[in-house]
């Protein structure tokens, strides 16, 4: 099985304590011998570290291992291989000059320790100095004699015979008479698995017939059957290689892109470059540091494609389905920020105001920010940075203004709760708020009014209301019992305060009570906590904050209540193998499990289309479906990781693409028009009446950081009249006209 290795391993240093035992081992030496292709390059035998006369643990302590260096580029196995014929399970390539710890000799084979504690197993050969004499040459088709053998490398008596009629080998090494050739396994790709080319051998009186193959690799593909181009440059791709041997490789890129964030949270962000080489029936994508050397790569598709993403190489992935040609984009702007997340806040007509994050979470969350973008020149106007503290913000569209709290100050190093009331178009600070007391506050905001609540196990709660235009203090009011604020919208009329089976809505002004929604103990279960997972919160549209109602939980009911009257509008019973998404005020998508009581012990699902008015599932499929678009009588959504169209009313299945994500992504379908969709890293332009897959927005780099759903489902993708507004995942920040995907 091929996983994740990094096969630079440190070298730990020891101090030698025993003269006479540094001396004893010394005889243990392996001496390299020059050797000739029809010799065997050591000794058959089976060796340890240690001399049976000493102790092992004992010897540990006190000298430095033996170690494993390579000579050359060598194939690393987890089990011993006995038969070529079968599927070889390779960890990865070591690379030249490699030092691994010595575990034994065993004929052949020489077992090491990997960085990891886990054993692996290198052929012998590789370590020896007659690897030194392997040279890389230039493409070469080998037309093979009948019957002929590959072998695990020069010499070497395990052997894989290939049968006549096969399709010729293409070599890019040479040792000797020897040729390397890339020997690829029955299929790349099993379930839960995935196998290398390994690189074997074969002697020039078993070839027939030599002939060079003059063009770049990427460019033989009228030639050389797709597998063994990709086989060719698996075998040639290796972590750190130079940019400049890549392009001697394979050419000049289809196209050059932004990377994503190279460097670790709490350090600058260092954005590389993608090198996109696209072919009809596959993509491949490199990624390459300011150094201009090679971190990680991308195929698209797989050989033989399964519905499942592995690790591939150092940090690459492979993709499950052909990625469709790039497309540009013709952008009215595009901002890059000083940290990789980006998502909207807010706009008005001269100012877009932007999240920035570094999208760590547990501990590694070091940066974030606030900033404003300039609405015609997409210009950088101000910034506000919030360290690992976080930001909040209300804005105040009519004046012009937002306000921006920050528990963190990062250039002081210290908590110091600023709250300050910025003017959008230069960032001149117009009046400040100091709290009274300590506490973890939190910031929201209702219609004239900026609201901040503590929820402290030591104190009582609290909540503080300033006027949004002056900062003055209107009221506050203490809590004794748990309590939640519901506001996620500045223009909201009231309040929206929630404890156990009653939501109360409170004056912005004044604090007084306007309506209170009590719910039925009787109906409702008391434990809330086991439901809370059970639905995802409503979307906030930060272009469009406006709504007349709300869906609150409480115990195991969601009800959806009228903001201006407090009325229940409508309500469901949740239950906990269920998972639901708000589509908007009339209708929900449920997701369900069908062999389980809890949603997280499921292995299947079925998905139903709720209407909330009428109490009813209008139809209900098989699978998991995620992120509904309606339009019309048309649903957009991704079933089980694959966008499709459903009809409305029948749940009918009117087209599904052959783009499979695996998990299926959280956030699918973003517009109907023009359709797009979000999968993996890609933003895909679909055709809405068939399915089919029309482009790649070229140069656009999605992500899904930890802890951050509403943020993405909020701010990612948003959309007012004709102009889009697109977050990402490398520090751009970008509007574009709608108009131009016209179909």
């Amino acid at each position: 099985m091929r996983n994740l290795f990094n096969s630079c391993l440190s070298l730990s240093k020891y101090l030698v304590i025993v003269l006479g035992v540094v001396i004893l081992l010394a005889g243990c030496t392996k001496q390299s011998e020059k050797i000739e292709s029809t010799e065997k390059p050591y000794a058959q035998e089976v060796r340890t570290t240690s001399p049976p006369s000493l102790n092992p643990e004992e010897i540990m302590h006190t000298v430095a291992k033996e170690r494993v260096n390579l000579k050359y580029s060598a194939p690393i196995f987890k089990e011993k291989v006995t038969d070529l014929q079968a599927p070889l399970g390779m960890f990865d390539y070591g690379l030249l000059k490699d030092s691994f710890e010595l575990v034994a000799y065993d004929g052949d084979w020489v077992s090491v320790e990997k960085s990891d504690k886990e054993q692996a197993w290198i052929p012998v050969w590789y370590s020896t100095e007659a690897a030194n004499d392997i040279r890389k040459e230039s493409l070469t088709r080998l037309n093979l004699k009948k019957n002929a053998t590959l072998s695990l490398f020069p010499s070497s008596e395990l052997k894989q015979e290939i049968f006549s009629g096969e399709q010729p080998l293409y070599s890019v090494h040479k040792w000797k008479e020897w040729f390397g050739v890339s020997g690829t396994s029955k299929s790349w790709y099993e379930v839960g698995q995935i196998y290398a080319p390994v690189l074997l051998w074969i002697h020039e009186s078993e070839v027939d017939r030599l002939e060079k193959v003059e063009d770049d690799l990427w460019e033989v593909g009228a030639v050389i059957p797709v597998n063994i181009i990709q086989d060719l440059i698996e075998d040639k791709l290796k972590k750190g290689i130079q940019q400049s041997f890549v392009e001697q490789l394979l050419g000049s890129p289809s196209n050059v892109e932004t990377s994503s964030n190279l460097n670790f949270t709490g350090e600058p962000m260092h954005l590389g470059t993608i090198w996109r080489y696209e072919h009809e029936s596959m993509h491949l994508a490199l990624t390459f540091s300011k150094a201009k050397k090679l971190e990680s790569w991308t195929w698209s598709p797989f050989t033989d494609p399964l519905k499942i993403d592995y690790n591939h190489g150092d940090d690459a992935l492979l993709h499950s389905f052909p990625v469709p040609a790039s497309a540009k984009v013709n952008w009215s702007w595009r901002n890059k920020g000083t940290l990789p997340f980006t998502y909207l806040e807010g706009a008005t007509d001269d100012v877009v105001l932007v999240r920035g994050d570094d999208g760590g979470y547990s501990g590694m969350h070091d940066d974030s920010s606030i900033y404003a973008i300039d609405q015609q020149s997409g210009k950088t106007l101000w910034q506000i940075d919030a360290g690992f503290g976080w930001a909040y913000t209300k804005m105040d569209e009519e004046r012009g203004r937002v306000t921006v709290y920050t528990p963190y100050d990062p250039n002081k190093k210290t908590y110091r709760h600023q709250v300050r009331n910025v003017r959008l178009s230069d960032g001149k600070t117009l009046w400040n708020y100091r709290f009274p007391t300590e506490g973890n506050w939190m910031m929201t905001g209702a219609e004239g009014v900026i609201i901040f609540y503590r929820k402290s196990l030591e104190e009582d709660g609290l909540i503080i209301t300033l006027d949004m235009e002056t900062g003055r203090l209107l009221w506050e009011k203490p809590f004794k019992e748990p309590f939640r604020v519901l506001n996620d919208s500045e223009k909201e009329p009231f309040i929206l305060i929630k404890q156990p089976y009653t939501v109360y809505a409170l004056n912005p002004q004044t604090g007084k009570l306007e309506w209170e929604m009590n719910a039925n103990a009787k109906e409702v279960l008391a434990d809330e906590e086991a439901y809370r997972n059970v639905y995802e919160e409503q979307r906030r549209n930060p272009l469009d904050p406006d709504k007349s109602y709300r869906w609150v939980g409480i115990g195991n009911q969601m009800m959806l209540i009228d903001l201006a009257s407090g009325n229940v509008r409508a309500s469901y019973e949740l239950r906990l193998k269920e998972k639901i998404t708000i589509v908007d005020d009339k209708y929900l998508l449920v997701q369900a499990a069908t062999d389980a009581f809890d949603f997280g012990d499921g292995t299947t699902f079925e998905t139903s289309f709720y209407d909330v008015i009428r109490e009813k599932s209008i139809w209900t499929i098989p699978g998991r479906a995620s992120g509904a678009v309606i339009e019309g009588d048309r649903i957009y959504l991704a079933i089980d990781g694959i966008p499709s169209a459903l009809n409305k009313r029948t749940g009918a299945v009117e087209w599904q693409t052959t783009i499979v994500e695996h998990p299926p992504a959280q956030v699918s379908a973003l517009l109907a028009e023009p359709l797009l969709y979000w999968v993996g890293g890609d933003l895909l332009r679909l055709n809405k009446a068939d399915g089919s897959m029309n482009s790649r927005f070229q140069n656009v780099l999605l992500g899904y950081p930890d802890g951050r759903g509403q943020s993405i489902s909020d701010g990612l993708f948003n959309r007012e009249g004709d102009s889009i507004y697109l977050g990402s995942a490398n520090g751009y920040f970008s509007k574009f006209n709608v108009k131009q995907f016209k179909e």
